[in-house]
């Protein structure tokens, strides 16, 4: 149900987005950032002069809302053609095209934000345009029809995901509205000396029972594929997922993810083998440039991936370096059983921000594999990420013991192998977050990167680093964010990053639309930030909705997470928003007091952002005596800006070790 701010209107919606962004950015990021700009102060200029308003613009999306359908249409087919001229001026590799989506519909907006299945809409027909084109709903087609000088094919009805009823849809024919769009070899070609790739889940050819099994062998052979080396881009897991059983063309795959290359397959396991057969695919031409099949013992579950990598490196031509050769060389032999352990609790991994529903099973899981095999370097360092989660984010359900148990599994890893790039960026997160030591804490992030420069994790990590400990806004961290987005586009956590991000460098209203955007992808989606950021807007009871919802989705009990909503409701009706957050506040306490871990920081910042300043810092001593790891934010927090003058707030800054500016 809308909230009581929110008016319901029909509008029509332009989304449009940059075609081979990734692509782009691989070759040139600083170059593509600043022709991306100017694209878009070029679009903004065509959207109001067609009456319309730019509503957002993050990353390579943009959108707008027009009065009509005709002011919409005709405004897509202007920058089409705006932006084919400009392209004809520019040297090919910089050339970007866009696709553009245009539907009529019932929005819902809230301020300046606008959602709902209108919106949706666009962004699905969108995605369905050539680059260079436009494709429109069959109600802004009826609209215009006659209007403008276009012609339409008609493409049928098409079922759009998350959209309940089949959608009519037409692609614009216009001479006017682009110049032909070069050859797709063209467009998706990669610059020299780089590939882009991603690997399908494979399919599961063994019992139900044994999904799990596939699923790893998915997510090994793209941990194998990412230390190849910066010449290759391999696209994350969690990106990838969302395809399993998919029955997507090879070509609009690619497009999606901005890969020159699939790698899809089946996997089955057969007592303690396991058989598997891949193809490499050129998505471009949707032709099979490589197949092969592989047998082994389960033992050697880690060196068959290896060898798998070696060999499509050599398919891409990609020349190994020296120095990564020891990288896909064989590892040592596997415990069978403890593999199976292992291999049941990755497949438990969700978003970091919910560690707390799943990171006790898995954690479980793991300590039984390393107990069983105590030299398995990927059991030491999936365990390390897990208790590193969950000492983190878990809130009620982590302690400060997971951290530090988390730090001995990444030293335990590094131990057996110091080129596992995973198990640095485990280390530097507990460098990070625990042991303050920022030196540390990047040389670990980027020695990740250098091992695996396809991680999301340590690009996560590193970002995370320049914006807590560096000076919050900088183009280094913004250049890392965008890489992110190249390696995890389709993973909603990992861009939910931004989010953060925008909070600490102040631009809410940016936090808030890349939100709205996650959720046009899945309604689903929650985030603490979320709620911060509607805080700092002066808009509480929206926050305290989302923050409620993210206590809900993260499996903590409201009263653990001192998000209690009932305390909510009573404090409400006896004293307004402001009672409601008092009585937030007071189960925040609570749990504290119980000796939960976590939670000192949380209270710090209610009593700052109340003008408690005195009890406040009581708090922050606390979360400094606890090392709460949340405590990390509180150079670049907004919320602690009551406090920011204060001598005591800057000995404490000192005391954690941040850099004196």
């Amino acid at each position: 149900m809308a909230s009581e701010g929110t008016e319901r209107r029909l509008a029509a919606i332009l989304s449009a987005d940059v075609v081979g962004y990734s692509r782009l950015m691989a070759e040139d990021e600083a170059g593509t950032i600043r022709t991306l700009g100017a694209y878009r102060d070029e679009i903004g200029g065509l959207v109001r002069h067609h009456r319309g308003r730019v509503v957002d613009a993050t990353g390579d999306n943009l959108l707008a809302e027009f009065p009509t359908a005709l002011d919409a249409a005709e405004c897509a087919v202007e920058i089409q053609r705006v932006l084919a001229a400009r392209n004809a001026g520019l040297p090919e590799p910089r050339r970007m095209q866009f696709r553009v989506g245009v539907h009529m519909g019932d929005i819902a907006a809230e301020g300046e934000r606008i959602y709902g299945d209108g919106v949706n809409i666009a962004a699905r027909l969108e995605a369905l345009a050539e680059p260079g084109g436009i494709c429109v709903s069959d109600l802004v087609q009826s609209q215009v029809r006659g209007k403008l000088d276009i012609d339409y094919e008609d493409l049928g009805e098409r079922e759009l995901r998350n959209i309940t009823e089949p959608v009519h849809v037409y692609r614009v024919r216009a001479e006017r509205a682009s110049t032909p769009a070069p050859p797709r070899a063209t467009l998706e070609e990669a610059p020299r000396g780089t590939r882009s790739l991603a690997v399908l889940p494979l399919d599961n050819l063994g019992s139900p029972e044994q999904e799990y099994v596939a699923d790893g062998v998915t997510d090994a052979l793209i941990e194998s594929l990412a230390q190849v080396g910066s010449e290759l881009l391999v696209i994350s897991r969690t990106s990838v997922k969302q395809y399993k059983g998919t029955t997507k063309p090879a070509r609009q795959i690619a497009d999606e993810l901005g890969v020159e290359f699939l790698i899809e397959g089946t996997a089955q396991r057969q007592d303690d083998r396991v058989l598997i057969r891949v193809q490499l695919i050129e998505a471009r031409e949707d032709t099979h440039r490589w197949a092969q099949s592989y047998e082994r013992d389960l033992r050697d579950f880690f060196t068959m991936q290896r060898e798998i990598a070696r060999t499509v490196a050599g398919e891409i031509e990609i020349a190994l370096k020296p120095e990564r050769e020891p990288l896909l060389a064989a590892t040592r032999p596997v415990d069978p059983e403890a593999l199976d352990l292992y291999l049941r609790a990755v497949s438990l991994r969700g978003p970091p921000t919910l560690a707390a529903s799943w990171g006790p099973p898995a954690i479980e899981l793991l300590e039984r594999s390393v107990a069983l095999d105590p030299d398995f370097t990927e059991g030491w360092v999936a365990l390390a990420e897990a208790r590193g989660l969950l000492g983190t984010f878990g809130l009620g359900a982590g302690s400060r013991d997971d951290l530090v148990r988390a730090r001995e599994a990444a030293q335990r890893a590094l131990e057996l192998d110091e080129r596992l790039g995973a198990a640095h960026a485990a280390l530097g997160a507990f460098r990070l977050y625990y042991d303050w030591d920022f030196p540390g804490a990047r040389s670990a992030f980027e020695r990740g990167l250098e091992l695996s420069p396809s991680d999301p994790r340590a690009l996560s990590g590193l970002a995370g680093y320049l914006l807590w400990v560096g000076l919050g806004k900088s183009p280094e961290a913004e250049l890392l964010l965008e890489r992110l987005l190249r390696v995890a586009p389709l993973d909603l956590y990992f861009r939910a990053s931004r989010i953060r991000h925008f909070m600490f460098t102040r631009e809410y209203e940016r936090g808030i639309a890349e939100a709205e955007r996650i959720r046009a992808l899945d309604p689903e989606f929650v985030d603490a930030y979320i709620g911060m950021h509607y805080f700092l807007l002066g808009r509480p009871e929206d926050a305290v909705r989302e923050l409620l919802a993210w206590a809900a989705r993260a499996g903590l009990a409201p009263e653990a997470a001192g998000l209690a909503p009932e305390a909510f409701q009573r404090g409400s009706e006896e004293g307004g928003w402001q009672g409601g957050m008092r009585a937030l506040r007071s189960r925040s306490i609570e749990a504290a007091t119980r000796g939960a871990f976590g939670f000192a920081y949380g209270v710090a910042i209610q009593l700052a952002m109340s003008g408690e300043t005195d009890e406040a810092m009581t708090w922050l001593e606390r979360a400094y005596e606890e090392r709460d790891p949340l405590l990390l934010a509180a150079k670049t927090d907004p919320r602690m800006d009551p406090l920011r003058s204060d001598p005591r707030f800057q000995d404490l800054l000192r005391r954690i070790g941040f850099p004196e500016e």
